[in-house]
């Protein structure tokens, strides 16, 4: 089966959840005997493309680019810039039309692309270029839309919390809208899956759920009372960060003053230093981060989608203890994390488990088991793929 792999970042390096998501997907296709192709739609020429372009192998990465910019794309952006700016955006935000980040002549491309190598599915990552879709009907290819999020009225999610509307939301028309013009779109947890099912009612389009196809790699037990949180650079990081540095770090230190926070990752170009913390900034390798924590903390407020930081702690075989947030996905009969929005809770269920070697092991096994499950129904949902393609293929004939 051959894959173009339609998406606007670079799996390289590989630090961020959805770097990481796109990178293991890609991993398991090959494995799977899959042929993928990368079509990345940015005009970086550094490290970071040579590193995606090595890992796709060079007869399989192309780029595509276009600066043009609708002239009401323009207004709006001015827009949007002056309500961050006055400071109503506590009360009011500008949405994005569902193809207001489109790259003219983008289907124009895939068309070229497609007459050379002859694909059977085209895999867009993200659905903010699907307009290209429409123009590609014609051609006998399984077309899919990888969510990764929720994109409609995602402004209200930072409104709620002050916060300044950032990055691509749109309506609910306009999520539909998009969505609609593929044959499958996939969901990284059930709970979203279940939402775009009521969204594309009486569609064509198909929903299925694939989470991160994550790697188990259980590490060795950690011997000093470390916790630690590993994250990238983005808004829902730095205030989950701000939130237990300010209200649970302090109880943990003055109930346990030896004990040690590693932050890992480019956030920590963001914190500032507290007392008992311990900056180490980006990892070549996560073994070297986990190896060093005897649990792992997710503190994230906000988000959608699926916190992909608590799915690698848990395959990592760290207990972990995060918020309501940070354990959204995930559903098992047996305990497999600690999740509270209490701060004095938050630090409580840290401090048992940093002396609790009973209770760790407890958590971990259950988190091992729920990995291996995890695991094989992403695969499985993944091979089905290949069921629609042949009940697309015997439609077309």
């Amino acid at each position: 089966m051959k894959i173009l792999m339609v998406m606007h970042i670079l799996t390289h390096p590989v630090h961020m959840g959805n770097q990481q998501r796109i990178y293991r997907e890609c991993l398991y296709m090959r494995q799977r005997g899959w042929e993928v192709d990368c079509l990345y739609l940015g005009k970086n020429v550094d490290d970071d493309l040579f590193l995606t372009r090595d890992f796709f192998g060079k007869e399989h990465f192309f780029q595509y680019w276009t600066e043009s910019l609708s002239i009401k794309a323009q207004i709006k952006q001015k827009i949007r810039n002056y309500i961050e700016e006055s400071g109503v955006y506590r009360f009011y935000s500008l949405k994005y039309d569902a193809d207001e980040w489109y790259l003219s002549g983008l289907a124009k491309k895939i068309r070229y692309l497609y007459e050379q190598k002859k694909y059977d599915v085209f895999w867009f990552q993200y659905m903010f270029f699907s307009k290209s879709l429409e123009e590609l009907e014609d051609l006998p290819v399984l077309k899919i839309i990888d969510t990764h999020d929720k994109w409609a009225n995602r402004n209200r999610i930072f409104q709620r919390n002050g916060q300044i509307p950032e990055y691509y939301y749109t309506t609910l028309w306009g999520e539909r809208k998009a969505l609609c013009r593929a044959d499958l779109v996939i969901a990284i947890q059930e709970n979203e899956a279940r939402y775009f099912e009521r969204l594309l009612k009486n569609t064509d389009t198909q929903v299925l759920t694939i989470g991160d196809l994550v790697e188990r790699r259980p590490v060795s037990e950690c011997s000093t009372d470390r916790y630690g949180f590993i994250g990238a650079k983005n808004r829902p990081n730095i205030l989950g960060l701000e939130w237990f540095c300010n209200k649970v770090l302090p109880i943990v230190r003055e109930r346990e003053p030896g004990s040690q926070f590693i932050i890992a990752g480019a956030v920590c170009d963001c914190i500032p230093d507290y007392d008992g913390m311990c900056k180490i900034g980006r990892v070549d390798c996560l073994e070297d981060f986990y190896d060093n924590i005897k649990v792992a903390v997710n503190p994230i407020q906000n988000g959608t989608g699926l916190n992909i930081k608590t799915i690698e702690a848990l395959a990592f075989g760290r207990p972990l203890i995060t918020t309501s947030v940070g354990a959204k996905g995930i559903r098992s009969e047996k305990e497999v994390l600690l999740k509270t929005d209490s701060p004095q809770d938050f630090a409580e269920k840290l401090l048992d488990l940093l002396k609790n070697e009973e209770r760790r092991n407890f958590l971990v096994e259950n988190a091992n088991d729920y990995i291996i499950e995890y695991n094989k129904k992403n695969m499985g949902t993944l091979y089905r793929v290949e069921g629609l393609l042949s009940d697309r293929q015997i439609k077309v004939m």
